[in-house]
């Protein structure tokens, strides 16, 4: 799932590929600056209104906000 401007939530088919450093590239279906939902994905459906809380791509950190709802990176 992405955010949009309007921070409601998108559908957005990806292709994985390496895991580096606890980190998943995206290979395709991703455009630069996109916002990632990494925590909460359970809890949203498209084009639900979320508030997003900007993380670190630090894998350590993503993983300290799983108890904060969806987050946007």
């Amino acid at each position: 799932m992405v955010v949009g401007e309007d921070n409601k939530a998108t559908y957005r088919e990806v292709t994985l590929g390496a895991n580096v450093n606890g980190l998943r590239i995206v290979t395709t279906g991703l455009k630069p600056q996109e916002r990632v939902v990494v925590n909460g994905l359970q809890r949203i459906r498209p084009g639900a209104l979320v508030a997003p809380q900007t993380v670190s791509m630090d894998a350590r950190l993503i993983n300290e906000a799983q108890n904060r709802g969806p987050v946007a990176q």
